[in-house]
């Protein structure tokens, strides 16, 4: 193969959610690429090839070199002509479907089992141009993983980590949406005294309480714990002190969950949230203050990608653990309150995707 078929492979198997059975071919392929074609403008001419490498090889933390205002100023000149492309082909064709997909929320912040769930179907009903192997060994793939899921699921229930991470949450969710003040009042003093007493903080004194005011941090340390075969104690002196890829994804948790929630929590009388603390100190529009917010989770992915690249620290297992939170939040706040609201049915209709509806096999259309 080229290297440009090579990565296009790599991003098939990557979307169909295969990638994880094949990390040592791809590693030493991207080696490869890398080491070949580093500073080299040898695909300059190829804007497809150039953009899929740039993003194939920092997704598995070669940092190429490349100015990120370049970058900024790229995606702003695509985001708008592929939007007039999209707006043009309204027809429900396969790349007006992927594009589409892509100007919503881009892949490095979407969860990858949803991702390889959504693009498997994609697949099936588009009848798209795709190595029949590839398409049937994606669709046993995921029905394997998810009879494992399963089984993973019932002895979770039964772990203390799982219990830990439950006592958080409904700690975490009664508070935000049940408590009272009259029920929560020794939980809620240093609030009332923030918001009752006109006394509210600035958005950078929200951002450093905020990230911490949520189950993110102690349950990324918890899983640290989980899945180091020998931690020591100079690593739990660095987990105490929550170095910055747990910042970072805790930041994305706390201000993606403000931009869906804040019309329920002002209407509980609760505390401010990032928006309304904006708003106040800049005199800014609830837009405006929007607008904000989602430049920062912006720039907070950015220092999270710099992260995975950069800290040697932790493992890769650990890393991803981190990402996956950030994209879950992303996920669950996506416009709506997915996670404290019960009624909400796409993040229902998600986990039975992803836990209980197996994939048929043959396309949507066909007897199965």
């Amino acid at each position: 193969m080229d290297p440009l078929a090579k990565l296009e492979q790599i991003d098939m198997l990557q979307r169909l959610g295969l990638s994880y059975h094949f990390e040592e071919e791809i590693n030493n392929l991207l080696k490869g690429i890398h080491s070949s074609d580093f500073g080299k403008d040898t695909w300059k001419d190829n804007l497809h090839a150039t953009s899929l490498k740039f993003r194939l090889l920092r997704q598995h933390e070669y940092w190429v070199p490349q100015g990120e205002t370049i970058l900024e100023e790229a995606r702003n000149f695509t985001s708008k002509h592929l939007k007039d492309f999209v707006s043009n082909n309204k027809e429900e064709n396969y790349l007006s479907t992927l594009v589409g997909h892509a100007l919503e929320v881009p892949v490095q912040w979407r969860v990858p089992r949803v991702e390889a769930r959504w693009f498997i179907d994609l697949c099936r009903n588009k009848h798209i141009d795709l190595n029949p192997t590839f398409l049937e060994l994606a669709i046993l793939d995921f029905n394997i993983v998810q009879s494992t899921h399963q089984q993973e699921l019932k002895e979770l229930y039964r772990d203390i980590s799982t219990k830990i991470f439950l006592l958080l949450t409904v700690v975490d969710d009664t508070y935000d949406s049940y408590g009272t003040l009259d029920e929560l009042e020794r939980f809620t003093h240093a609030f009332q005294r923030w918001y009752y007493g006109g006394n509210t903080p600035t958005f950078e004194e929200y951002l450093e309480n905020g990230w911490l005011s949520i189950a993110a941090p102690i349950v990324l340390v918890i899983a640290y714990v989980c899945v180091t075969n020998h931690v020591t104690e100079e690593a739990m002196k660095v987990m105490e002190q929550y170095p910055s890829i747990i910042r970072q994804a805790s930041i994305i948790g706390r201000l993606t969950n403000d931009l869906s929630t804040l019309p329920f929590e002002l209407e509980k009388g609760n505390v401010p949230t990032s928006i309304h603390c904006y708003m106040n100190e800049f005199g800014a529009s609830d837009a405006e203050a929007r607008q904000h917010i989602k430049f920062v989770i912006d720039e907070t992915w950015k220092q999270m990608n710099k992260d995975r690249v950069e800290n040697s620290t932790f493992s890769h297992t650990f890393m991803d653990i981190c990402t996956n939170l950030a994209r879950m939040t992303m996920w669950f706040y996506d416009g709506r309150d997915g996670f404290g609201i019960q009624y909400q049915c796409k993040t229902k209709d998600c986990a039975s995707l992803l836990l209980l509806n197996s994939i048929p096999f043959g396309h949507e259309d066909q007897d199965d």
